[in-house]
């Protein structure tokens, strides 16, 4: 069976998977499966392919075939996430966490009156255990 034109990111995927099943073989054509964490998807399914397909971490099948699929894998910031006023269920970051790019202190008069963050998503480079083919 070939999927077309899917939204299945985050939560809509396993509302899709209760009136629909996928099978080995099947193959996915522009379809949206990223994730906010990294999460195995289709886990048992042989010889899926995924065609034009945003699979931001998205763990697959090692058998599984992409083609011109963006397959990056990234550690989401809650603290940009919350600015955008994006819903999600990810462990808050620290004040300080590992997303933090730089820091500027506001002074009046020679004294420290405030801190401002600037955080930013960030790619993770080791994407071990990804499987598939680019």
């Amino acid at each position: 069976m070939i999927h077309k034109r899917k939204n299945l990111s985050n939560t809509a995927l396993a509302r899709y998977l209760k009136d629909n099943s996928v099978k080995d073989g099947d193959e996915f054509r522009n379809c949206n499966l990223s994730r906010l964490k990294r999460v195995e998807i289709f886990k048992g399914v042989k010889n899926l392919k995924f065609v034009e397909c945003n699979l931001v971490n998205c763990i697959l099948p090692d058998d599984a075939v992409t083609e011109h699929c963006n397959t990056v894998q990234k550690s989401f910031c809650t603290h940009v996430l919350d600015a955008k006023g994006v819903h999600h269920d990810l462990t808050k970051c620290a004040v300080d966490c590992e997303h933090l790019m730089e820091t500027d202190t506001i002074e009046i008069d020679g004294k420290a009156i405030d801190t401002v963050r600037h955080y930013k998503h960030k790619i993770i480079k080791d994407v071990g255990g990804l499987g598939g083919t680019e």
